[in-house]
């Protein structure tokens, strides 16, 4: 699980009471206790064992624990008031210090400098500069907990009062009950970005927004809280453990809240993982049991990407990175997992056209100010070329051996990669290009505002009309080298299915509405059809005999078959539909209240990605419809023999 789990997980191991250490007390211990491999864990008999390498054992009972953000130290606190700085590949001891006075807590920065909170102050050390305090504010009351992410320190006093240095500055002290005595416990954390924080105190979890500190969420939770902990940069939960067994989880987004119940004793720590091809929390404590409980379905992360509207998005394998497009003319990558927002390029009006050919290879913009820009696999501009006129749509070949772009006055260019001085300009629409797709290494289909259909072979650098409708073309799509569907304004459904030895073969069918989504099914032989007024239908590909799946309240933006057995919808009423091809069952999602302009998702189909009008991305953990949701169970073994699920 380490490699999962990532290094930056790591968490303090809360005792209820302070070890025995006797040599006979020790003897029981090591012959009974339960190694928990969450990456590192902290044992009660003073030793720190690493899954998969040997132990490393310790004089004295360990007390407080703590990893650096790239997992190659560890830091040790005993009690009897040193802490050890170990290299975690291979155990040995970097440094001891001893601190003035007892240590509360002890943690890393992303610095990899070491923090050490006592009750009354912050303590910072280095190879260079040894010990400093670094919190200057004064201390208004002693202090109980540390934590850091991002560039942000938080500690939290006996008093309920939490403050924080770095990007953000600020305190806030929670409101006492009436009747309470001062609590000499509290839980503190902070997300992985930096931008939150979340501490518990006298029975209450407080969430905090460090860009909006004045808004503050509580939530009362009877009894005590043993653990507390933010999910990854794409998920956004803060989640909790209990004294009563139970596990606590709030959608920071959205505000909504849940429990997981099931353990039968104080749940001391966790970690987000992937089990099992979906993302799950793993608890465990005082039961030798780890519990893995599917996260709660319908909690998107969301980032906001642009001020400005958004056109489209796609997945790039190679940068491990969804790419973006803008009215503000930027092109976009943004790390679902760090949550990096990176302007690849940026153009002097809006891109619409964005397209690869490949999810690992090149990718092309097309702009409004009529430059076209190719990018490596690594996210560089590679060219960049000019055209006379406003350019809608971009095309890469599946080879990735030309370059197409469709323009709003029809005309349509293609450009070879190996020389993009000499463009070919094929017959293009008298209308606004709406539709550019390959068909192959050598076919380019475009449709138009016209009502045409058109066939260029770039090879022969030939052109000709397949199709004349009355009504403009809006959306095409393809299946494979040989078949290709076209969706028209007045509901008419064309497919076009080639082959090498006789003419294109043109079927089609008149539909209830304006045809506004199209994708092949990768289940079937048959094609999803979304509709203006929010139809999504099954259409066959041997009858042309339609069926409505299911119905949104809007105009369907955009149609995806996202598995061999799950399709997914996005429309303008702002909801992700998710449909389930064998057994019917449905899913909706909701990510933002803003129009749904694209969808896709990761080339291991794991998970789904929103883009909506206002320039913001939800990120879906895709949910099983055809599974039980009923949390996993994971006995572990206590001798160390290879991890089986039952």
């Amino acid at each position: 699980l380490s490699g999962s789990v990532g290094a930056d997980i790591a968490r303090r191991f809360i005792m209820p009471r302070e070890p025995d250490t006797s040599a006979r007390n020790s003897r029981r211990v090591v012959e009974s206790d339960v190694r928990i491999p969450i990456t590192y864990a902290a044992q009660m008999r003073g030793s720190l064992s690493r899954t998969g390498s040997r132990s490393v054992d310790l004089p004295h009972a360990i007390s407080f624990f703590a990893l650096s953000p790239d997992g190659e130290m560890a830091a040790v606190s005993t009690t009897a008031g040193r802490t050890h700085i170990l290299h975690t590949s291979d155990g040995t001891v970097r440094q001891t210090l001893k601190a003035p006075r007892p240590l509360i807590d002890v943690t890393f920065d992303t610095d990899k400098q070491l923090l050490l909170l006592d009750a009354e102050q912050v303590n910072s050390y280095d190879s260079v500069t040894q010990l400093t305090t670094i919190v200057a504010r004064r201390i208004r009351a002693p202090l109980l907990a540390i934590a850091q992410a991002g560039r942000t320190i938080a500690v939290i006093d006996t008093a309920g009062c939490v403050q924080w240095n770095g990007t953000f500055q600020g305190r806030h002290c929670a409101a006492p009950a009436s009747g309470e005595e001062a609590s000499r416990a509290a839980l503190l954390s902070v997300s992985p970005v930096g931008a939150q924080l979340a501490f518990h105190y006298k029975q209450r979890s407080t969430y905090i927004d460090l860009h909006k500190p004045q808004l503050v969420h509580e939530l009362t939770i009877p009894g005590d809280v043993a653990w507390l902990s933010f999910g990854p940069p794409t998920l956004p939960l803060l989640v909790s453990g209990h004294i009563s067994g139970e596990v606590h989880w709030l959608n920071t987004e959205r505000g909504s809240h849940g429990r997981f119940m099931g353990h039968t004793g104080f749940v001391y720590a966790g970690a987000f993982v992937r089990l099992f091809g979906a993302a799950h929390l793993l608890t465990g404590g005082q039961e030798s049991r780890m519990r893995a409980w599917a996260l709660p379905r319908h909690a998107p992360a969301i980032a906001r990407l642009s001020n400005d509207t958004t056109f489209r998005v796609l997945w790039s394998e190679g940068l491990r990175a969804l790419l973006v497009s803008s009215r503000d003319g930027t092109v976009r990558a943004w790390s679902p997992t760090t949550g990096e927002n990176t302007i690849l390029y940026r153009h002097h009006q809006l891109v619409a056209g964005l397209a690869h050919g490949n999810s690992q290879g090149i990718f092309a913009s097309a702009s409004a100010d009529g430059t076209v820009t190719v990018f490596d696999p690594a996210g560089k501009p590679a060219a960049t070329v000019a055209t006379s006129t406003s350019l809608a749509l971009a095309a890469v070949s599946p080879d990735e051996q030309a370059v197409a772009a469709g323009a709003d006055d029809g005309r349509i260019w293609v450009w070879p990669l190996a020389d993009m001085t000499h463009p070919w300009l094929p017959d293009g629409h008298t209308g606004p290009n709406t539709a550019l797709t390959f068909l192959d290494n050598r076919t380019l289909l475009t449709g138009g505002r016209d009502g045409r259909i058109i066939f260029h072979d770039i090879s022969a650098r030939e052109s000709r009309t397949l199709a004349s409708l009355k009504a403009g073309i809006e959306v095409a799509a393809t299946g494979d080298a040989r078949t290709a569907a076209f969706g028209a304004r007045d509901g008419t459904l064309v497919v076009v299915q080639f082959s090498a030895n006789s003419a294109p073969v043109l079927r089609q069918v008149v539909l209830d509405a304006w045809i506004s989504a199209l994708a092949f099914s990768t289940y079937d032989r048959s094609l999803y059809v979304g509709l203006r007024d929010g139809q999504v239908l099954h259409v066959s590909l041997e009858q042309l005999q339609s069926r409505t799946l299911f119905r949104h309240a809007d105009m369907v933006l955009g149609v995806r078959s996202i598995s061999e057995d799950v399709l997914a919808s996005g429309s303008q009423d702002g909801t992700i539909r998710l449909f389930s091809l064998v057994s019917a069952r449905t899913a909706v999602l909701r990510g933002s209240e803003s129009p749904v302009v694209d969808i896709t998702f990761d080339n291991h189909r794991h998970r789904l990605f929103a883009l909506y009008w206002n320039g913001t991305i939800a990120t879906w953990t895709l949910p099983r419809l055809d599974e039980d949701a009923s949390p996993l169970f994971v006995n572990w073994p206590t001798q160390g023999s290879p991890l089986t699920p039952k």
